[in-house]
């Protein structure tokens, strides 16, 4: 399984001048993005593109870069528990477990 973030996935241009950051799971050549809850919008003078992280032109640059650590951490987690168990989970289980956790946190 591979993990990277991903900025305006969609390269759109909205109003607002704000765009998502994503999660891009890759398995086995096939991919899936999952949105990550509570994480704000951003422009795209605060996303640096060669680290895929959070800009330290963004106020609030550390807590926001913590957050895509923390996210990254907890699907790595959940991937290495399975194969634990004998088991390779898919995207769409990965997806399951990922959009179905109890705990989040709004910025």
């Amino acid at each position: 399984m591979n993990l990277s973030f991903v900025f305006n996935r969609n390269n759109l241009k909205n109003k607002s001048g704000k765009y998502t950051v994503n999660i891009r799971v890759n398995i086995d050549g096939k991919s899936d993005y999952l949105k990550i809850l509570g994480f704000p919008k951003l422009e795209q003078k605060h996303w640096d593109n060669d680290k895929k992280s959070v800009s330290s032109a963004h106020p609030f640059h550390l807590k926001l870069n913590s957050i895509l650590k923390r996210e990254h951490a907890k699907l790595d987690q959940y991937y290495i528990d399975e194969l634990d168990k004998d088991r390779k989970p898919n995207l769409k289980e990965i997806r399951h477990f990922y959009e179905n956790q109890k705990e989040r946190e709004s910025f």
